[in-house]
């Protein structure tokens, strides 16, 4: 099979995509060098839920009393650096602040730990996201 048409892209229609420097993202969301990496989402979602029933004094303390054995983690296993990872991804989304309160309370209303994330808690990922 030959591809006997060529496509001279040169002449597309061309579209700007709007970017954020890092100053920028500091300036209007208070986020620091960048967003939030890729986590697993079950794992976010379980930190909050931890966040939501558990005051978080320290990272060590909450690790330690809070996440190791009790919440399930996908491949790595829970640091205190995971942890303040994932704990920097939630402020960053809003549903904690920098003393990491929660903000969000009507989020995750009706999850557990450890469980598959249902459709339900996959739009709420949606929304975080997209907003």
């Amino acid at each position: 099979m030959t591809i006997d048409k060529y496509y001279d892209i040169t002449k597309s229609k061309k579209i700007e995509i709007p970017f954020m420097t890092n100053k920028e993202a500091f300036e209007e969301y208070e986020k620091g060098w960048g967003y939030s990496f890729v986590y697993s989402l079950t794992e976010i979602r379980d930190i909050f839920l931890m966040v939501k029933q558990h005051e978080v004094i320290s990272i060590p303390d909450f690790r330690d009393n809070f996440i190791v054995g009790k919440v399930p983690y996908s491949k790595t296993k829970w640091e205190e650096r995971r942890v303040l990872e994932i704990l920097n991804a939630l402020i960053n989304f809003g549903l904690i602040d920098k003393e990491y309160h929660v903000l969000k309370s009507n989020y995750f209303t009706d999850s557990s730990v450890g469980t598959p994330l249902t459709q339900s808690e996959k739009n709420i990922f949606k929304e975080i996201y997209l907003n």
